[in-house]
């Protein structure tokens, strides 16, 4: 596909004369560039470009044609010179990428030169009239028209647009190409495309601006009128310790009484195989005679201050008073009768 463009070139055939041929002419090229651009370029600028262009040329012979655009690129922006847009272009071609390719040649074939040019520039201008010729039949052209803002950045593939190159047919690779747009304070846009070579098309593409949020503004803080009426003092709370005091002893003696009592019963039924009354015990029997005798006098006293102290808990509870109720309003009703005049009603 490539090998169909005839690009010639000046190299010389063989290896090392080849290179010591290219390195001389790329020097050259770098110290006679066009007089405007060379006046404004450093040394160190043009030393740089010649390093960038012969790492260029040994990338392109290498067909890494990545490498060879981006050294050609970066040579050229340092010294134009019409034979580096050549090699550009060249790069391009190896990458696929026609449509730039053919701008490049474009320019190149469009270049000034001044009457004592050297050779190599126009024999570079010369290629590149072929070239432009070889290319045109497998390229499309693409006009894009942007409206909204008065400035949008446009990308044609990896290419950006200049604003002059707007609304006006542009080489495009055939095949689908994306094209994207934005500008500051507008929606971005990206549309797609589908070309064939020698196709002339348009694309038009509108921007709207970036909706702005509607500002919310706060509502005026209102004013609450807080009416505060004074509480009625809370009644006199009446003291129930006492209540609780009764009940713990009502509880107290009832445990143990339940608990001696249980004691007694039990030394009862010793006393019971032992002797046949107990006032005719044995003395072996004498210290569980008396255990029975004290466990029935504390489960007898134990049970009547539990009950006495429950009943007393049970009486004060009753005898509480009932809360205070609010008073109620007076009620009056005038009467007239035979013989009386006056009111009557509750208070």
């Amino acid at each position: 596909m490539f090998d169909s463009l005839s690009v010639r070139s000046t190299e010389p055939p063989t290896g090392s004369a080849r290179w010591v041929a290219r390195a001389v002419l790329l020097a050259g090229l770098c110290l006679c560039a066009a007089p405007a651009r060379a006046a404004e370029s450093s040394d160190a600028d043009r030393a740089t470009a010649r390093a960038l262009a012969e790492e260029g040329n040994k990338a392109l012979n290498a067909k890494n044609y990545a490498l060879a655009e981006d050294r050609f690129r970066r040579a050229d922006a340092l010294v134009h010179a019409p034979s580096l847009v050549v090699d550009h272009a060249r790069a391009l071609v190896g990458l696929g990428r026609l449509a730039e390719a053919y701008a490049r040649y474009d320019s190149a074939r469009s270049e000034p030169l001044a009457p004592g040019a050297p050779a190599a520039f126009r024999r570079a201008v010369a290629e590149a009239e072929r070239a432009v010729v070889e290319l045109a039949p497998k390229i499309a052209w693409l006009k894009i028209s942007v409206t909204g803002p008065a400035d949008p950045l446009v990308r044609l593939g990896e290419r950006e647009l200049s604003a002059a190159a707007l609304s006006a047919p542009v080489p495009a690779d055939v095949g689908e190409v994306v094209v994207k747009v934005e500008a500051d304070g507008y929606v971005s846009k990206e549309a797609s495309v589908t070309l064939v070579a020698k196709q002339k098309a348009e694309l038009s593409v509108e921007l709207e601006p970036v909706p702005v949020a509607p500002e919310v503004v706060a509502p005026p803080p209102q004013k609450h009128i807080v009416h505060r009426v004074a509480a009625a003092p809370p009644p006199p709370r009446r003291n129930d310790t006492l209540t609780y005091v009764a009940f713990g002893v009502g509880g107290v003696g009832l445990a143990l009484g339940a608990v001696t009592g249980v004691l007694f019963l039990s030394e009862h039924s010793k006393l019971k195989s032992a002797c046949p009354t107990l006032t005719s015990c044995p003395s072996s029997v004498h210290d569980d005679l008396k255990r029975y005798y004290l466990y029935s006098y504390t489960s007898s006293i134990s049970l009547a201050v539990g009950l006495a102290g429950a009943g007393a808990g049970v009486a004060l509870l009753l005898m509480k008073p009932k809360e205070a109720e609010a008073p109620k309003a007076a009620h009056l009703t005038p009467y007239v009768s035979l013989g009386a005049v006056g009111v009557e009603g509750s208070f």
